[in-house]
């Protein structure tokens, strides 16, 4: 595993084991029984289920203190003549528990259920078992300041979520936070189902994410995480080569500072969904697999006062079964409300008049002559020029080429909304150009 692909994942190699200093020893409550224990650490007072042994927030004094240190609770407990030690948090085990900045949870207690550690509106960090599995929605969410999550021997780094490898999904709203800016990096080595429902909606300070693969990503996963400008899948160069399926829509809403192509290409997926990539404005480049059938509305769009830069969109395969079409629809395929295109988008040529035919309204192709395919700098590579077709100069087309580049034209589309239809030689590009 080539951890030093990624900046954060340092810390996978810290393992370092700290010290426990002045740690106050947990003892049990005087109205604590073997069948319902309750222990307290002078403060911090908390309370399990024996049959599940999950525990759960009983109360604390917050001008005591706002650490709540279990560190040493399962070796206490164990110390105990007839008590056995909690091994998970409860389902809403801490929600909503204010006053608490921090949680050391014991090595030994490695469950996270749903709503664990919700709506706390001073948790800053959390210590969990490097053996941890979350196992419901919303472990982690609606969190503002909640900014480091670190397994029991690896070195904190604030700002950084560390999950350990025994975390292989990132379940529904785990890590939701409306507005929030304190999270700013995610480390999960194991997890390949990425993206449960909204998992990390609305961080917004959110800038890289690190996996080792992804296979699978879901709704609204990194919708409005307007800092997101990477993602690193250690046992890829490419980190989106793996992924067989993309559920819901959204997922990439609004990343507005992602600046790095898509490249799908290599992916297996089917379907892109509705509003994908909505708004994320600075993206150069997608690549979408052959394995495409779908293409949803408005799976690509970007308000054309909104782009930052022209955009080139790749399609390796025919035109997708289904697309969202309808003449008169601006949300139709990729939205782009302007007369003048800035996305460019490609085709194999192969698939060049199953293209033409999928898109209604289409014109005729204006040839070029053999006598311009015999000349000796042709084909050449893209430079700087407009197309001049059938005697027309469209000044307004993004990807300018030598006119002896184009096989032909086709427009479709109303007057005030062209779309253009350019196919290259092969030896130019292997790609046919749709240009919108």
């Amino acid at each position: 595993m080539n951890i030093t692909k990624h900046k954060y994942a340092f810390a996978s190699l810290a393992a370092l084991v700290m010290p426990v200093i002045g740690v106050a020893a947990w003892v049990p409550t005087a109205d604590s029984t073997t069948s319902a224990p309750k222990f307290t650490d002078g403060n911090f007072v908390i309370s399990w289920n024996t049959s599940n042994k999950q525990l759960k927030y009983v109360s604390h004094d917050a001008s005591v203190s706002t650490v709540c240190d279990m560190s040493t609770l399962s070796e206490d407990v164990d110390a105990v003549a007839g008590y056995s030690h909690p091994t998970q948090v409860a389902s809403k085990g801490f929600q909503s528990k204010n006053g608490i900045t921090r949680v050391i949870l014991p090595e030994a207690c490695y469950g996270i259920n749903e709503q664990s550690f919700s709506s706390m509106a001073d948790l800053e960090s959390v210590v969990i078992s490097s053996q941890t599995r979350i196992g419901g929605k919303q472990a982690f969410s609606s969190n503002k300041k909640l900014s480091t999550i670190t397994p029991h021997g690896v070195a904190e780094t604030n700002g950084v979520v560390f999950l350990p490898e025994t975390v292989t999904s990132i379940p529904l709203n785990c890590f939701q936070a409306p507005k929030s800016t304190a999270l700013k990096h995610v480390i999960a080595l194991g997890a390949t189902d990425f993206g449960g429902d909204a998992c990390f909606q609305d961080c917004y300070g959110l800038e890289t994410v690190t996996v080792q693969d992804i296979k699978h990503l879901y709704t609204f996963a990194f919708q409005n995480c307007s800092a997101l400008t990477n993602v690193v899948a250690l046992s890829r160069d490419n980190p989106f080569s793996g992924i067989v399926s993309i559920g819901g829509e959204q997922a990439f809403r609004s990343c507005s500072s992602w600046t790095q192509p898509f490249d799908f290409s290599a992916a297996t997926f089917t379907s892109l969904a509705t509003q994908m990539f909505y708004g994320a404005k600075k993206v150069p480049e997608f690549r979408l697999p052959a394995t495409l059938t779908s293409f949803n509305k408005q799976a690509l769009r970007c308000d054309d006062y909104a782009l930052s830069v022209p955009r080139r969109i790749w399609f390796y395969g025919p035109p997708p079964s289904y697309m969202y079409w309808a003449s008169n629809d601006p949300d139709y395929l990729w939205y782009m409300p302007t007369s003048k295109p800035r996305q460019t988008v490609f085709v194999p040529e192969q698939y060049a008049v199953a293209w033409t035919n999928a898109l209604s309204n289409h014109g005729t192709w204006t040839a070029i002559t053999d006598s311009d395919r015999a000349r000796a700098d042709y084909p050449t590579k893209l430079e700087d020029v407009k197309v001049k077709v059938a005697g027309s100069k469209f000044d307004l087309v993004p990807a300018k080429v030598k006119e002896s580049d184009v096989l032909g034209l086709s427009t479709e589309g109303s007057k005030d909304s062209p779309c253009y239809i350019v196919q290259w030689r092969e030896a130019v590009l292997g790609m046919s150009i749709l240009l919108r």
